[in-house]
C-alpha cells in the first residue's frame, strides 16, 4: 500500500502539487503529473471522472484517508481541497 501522506508531503516540499479538480485534469492531460488524489468525502461523480482520466492517461488514482478539510490543511491551505495531483 502506498504512503500517500508521505509522498504528498514530499511533493509539497518540492512545490510539485496541483490543487483543484479542473487544474489536476489539465495537468494530467499534459503529462505534468503522475498521481491524482481525492479526499474521502469527494463526490462520486468527481471520483469517477478522475478514474476515467487516469485510465486514459495511465496515471495512478489514490484516495486520501481524510476529508477535504484535512487535505486542505495538509497542503497549508485555508480552504477544503477535494482533489489534487502531483
Amino acid at each position: 500500500m502506498r504512503e500517500i501522506r508521505k509522498e504528498l508531503k514530499t511533493a509539497l516540499e518540492r512545490d510539485k502539487v496541483v490543487i483543484g479538480t479542473e487544474e489536476s485534469i489539465k495537468a494530467a492531460g499534459s503529462g505534468k503529473v503522475k498521481t491524482l488524489v481525492y479526499s474521502a468525502n469527494c463526490p462520486s461523480l468527481i471520483r469517477e471522472r478522475l478514474k476515467s482520466v487516469a485510465l486514459t492517461k495511465k496515471l495512478e488514482v489514490e484516495q486520501f484517508d481524510g476529508n477535504s478539510v484535512e487535505l486542505g490543511t495538509m497542503c497549508g491551505k485555508p480552504f477544503a481541497v477535494a482533489v489534487l495531483s502531483f
